[in-house]
């Protein structure tokens, strides 16, 4: 166990605390403005909202994702954005140069070749593995009595009441999860990380990184390639959308050639709630067929003192027919009662209450997706609103229709 700094998070937690106070301190480069904290709540969201702090994901059918060359050699299909992985290949190239010419401690584990641990994680199987854990705990956790359910109206109330539960702790939409520490900041597809350090073990990181006699030349590689160097895990490369130098590297790439930040952003990535209403059915299809018994046995006492026993099958449905029978409005109004939960926000009852009953009278207006894409942007918000929930949402009104058309095209 180091004195200074923790190498797990299995002590006390006033002493994890104090060592990550050193940690902090030690890490820091103050020349280099690049080396910087993503664990800090909004900086912990690069890459994964809008500027109205709504959920997007990297839309690899718009823009695919390129191979990195310099990898593990146990994996050979690590990707990112494509202007990435050309400042990266450039920036281990200039690794390798300086390497060659001696300028560089050759015999750095990490620094001296950048080796490629990880990158761009896909956020819906990211998200699936998530889910499978909630819906393992409501499986364990359902008691005999509560199977004994036959038809999706029985079942409902026994689902809803866990799933509400849940969400209270843990992220159950998609968007709620992408916002979430249980998301990996890798589903950017920004994301590089050239070590397999533990995230915990801050001794290692400053022994193999802050103490490298490559570390200065790294961090200063790294800023003339347009890339972030996360101080709390400093073997992880972040791209840095805004710089000059990953912008002329997105205006080159003939996959890209885009020439802002927010092309970069209406371009490669798109809402992570477009068209998840669809897969919100499924989940609650799922979950009913997989909770279901075969078979089960109901057993009542008449008044006579007679018993009667009948075998009940639960009645198996098709999806659509499901869908049909719930309806969108039941999906909807869940869908927003969850997002609420998930999401910390500063709205009273009586504005929830508003923003509900609006969002539930644009779906009958102007459809489900449009009345998604509204709620998102108005509970999204982190910043302390000065004006009403009525002066929010007509600024969200104002801004619609822009926004909208960008969404359209992305």
């Amino acid at each position: 166990m180091s004195f200074f700094f923790k190498s797990s998070n299995q002590e006390k937690a006033i002493e994890l605390f104090q060592k990550s106070l050193i940690y902090n301190l030690e890490i820091q480069e103050p020349e280099y403005e690049n080396l910087i904290s993503f664990f800090e709540a909004e900086r912990y969201l690069y890459g994964r909202v809008n500027y109205y702090y709504m959920p997007i994901i990297y839309d690899k059918q718009s823009v695919p994702l390129s191979t990195l060359i310099s990898t593990n050699t146990n994996e050979n299909n690590l990707l990112v954005a494509p202007y990435v992985a050309a400042a990266f290949n450039d920036l281990n190239q200039q690794f390798l140069k300086k390497t060659l010419s001696g300028e560089l401690d050759t015999d750095d584990e990490f620094l001296a070749n950048l080796e490629v641990k990880s990158a761009y994680i896909d956020p819906l199987e990211a998200y699936n593995a998530h889910f499978a854990s909630i819906q393992e705990v409501f499986l364990a956790t359902t008691s005999p009595d509560q199977n004994k359910f036959s038809n999706f109206e029985e079942f409902l109330p026994i689902f809803d009441k866990t799933i509400t539960e849940v969400s209270r702790r843990i992220p159950v939409t998609l968007p709620g999860y992408v916002k979430s520490r249980f998301c990996p900041m890798n589903v950017s597809g920004l994301v590089i990380e050239i070590a397999d350090i533990d995230y915990a073990n801050d001794e290692e990181k400053i022994a193999k990184f802050k103490q490298s006699r490559n570390w200065k030349f790294y961090l200063n590689a790294c800023r003339s390639y347009g890339f972030y160097v996360d101080s709390t895990n400093p073997f992880r490369l972040i791209a840095n959308i805004g710089s000059p130098e990953m912008l002329e590297y997105a205006r080159s790439v003939s996959t890209c050639l885009f020439t802002s930040t927010n092309d970069i952003l209406a371009g490669c990535y798109k809402p992570c709630y477009e068209n998840y209403i669809n897969y919100f059915k499924q989940i609650f299809y799922n979950m009913y067929n997989l909770a279901k018994v075969d078979k089960y046995l109901d057993i009542k006492q008449c008044n006579d003192g007679s018993v009667i026993t009948r075998e009940i099958e639960p009645v198996e449905y098709s999806f659509e027919t499901f869908t049909s029978l719930i309806g969108d409005t039941y999906f909807l109004k869940k869908y927003i009662d969850l997002r609420i939960n998930e999401e910390p926000h500063k709205f009273k009852e009586g504005e929830l209450k508003s923003i509900v009953a609006s969002t539930m009278n644009l779906a009958k207006s102007r459809g489900v997706e449009r009345a998604i894409a509204r709620f998102e942007k108005i509970i999204g918000q982190t910043y302390s609103y000065s004006g009403s929930l009525t002066d929010l949402v007509n600024r969200a009104k104002l801004r619609d229709e822009e926004d909208m058309n960008v969404l359209s095209n992305t």
